[in-house]
């Protein structure tokens, strides 16, 4: 943890968010997520009672509830995870929708 401020500006909902100080936001986050270092939510995403790993990425106007994205997991622009689990490195590719429940091994792409 270096201490810097963050560089982007953040949309807090929720006061029970945990957001590392060197997480790249520009999207919404609420709901007590937590967002470890070098994650990033890009811009018009949203991400509610989530956990983003060690560089997990939302993509643009992507939208992630219930989730946890595990280290450098990405979530491209437009998807929607819901009540997800995705391991190290799993991709979701832009647009599609992943079915509640889903699981995603490590490196998986769907």
């Amino acid at each position: 943890m270096t201490g810097r401020a963050p560089t982007t500006a953040i949309t807090i909902e929720d006061p029970r968010c945990l957001i590392h100080p060197d997480a790249d936001n520009q999207g919404t986050v609420d709901g007590g997520s937590v967002l470890d270092a070098r994650s990033v939510v890009g811009p018009d995403a949203v991400v509610t009672s989530s956990v983003l790993m060690a560089g997990a990425r939302v993509g643009a106007r992507a939208t992630v509830i219930d989730s946890v994205l595990g280290p450098g997991a990405v979530v491209e622009q437009g998807a929607t995870v819901t009540g997800a689990a995705l391991g190290d490195d799993a991709v979701v590719s832009a647009g599609l929708t992943l079915a509640p429940g889903t699981k995603l091994a490590c490196g998986e792409r769907v």
